[in-house]
């Protein structure tokens, strides 16, 4: 499958599953994503990350979503391909 527009999953039916931090993280979503055979859709979000323990700052990520019925199956397979760290479960 390939990458497609957010709007083209449709407000209820698109679960966001991941947040890649840097572009070399997105790139690797995009690969499993991808040689799964998952439909995903890609969009910048901002995010909050604490700089010296105190100092928050703001940086722009790419979240990735799929088809909700895809949610599950996705979080699974980022998490086995050691991505588990930007796996997002909107679910709960």
């Amino acid at each position: 499958m390939a990458r497609v527009e957010l709007d083209e999953l449709g407000d209820e039916d698109g679960t966001r599953v991941y947040l890649a931090s840097s572009l070399r993280e997105a790139q690797r979503v995009e690969a499993l994503l991808g040689a799964n055979e998952i439909e995903y859709a890609v969009a910048p979000e901002t995010f909050v990350r604490n700089t010296l323990v105190i100092f928050p700052t703001s940086y722009v990520g790419a979240a990735f979503y799929v088809r909700s019925e895809h949610g599950p199956r996705s979080r699974a397979l980022l998490a086995e391909g050691g991505l588990a760290r930007g796996v997002v479960d909107d679910e709960t």
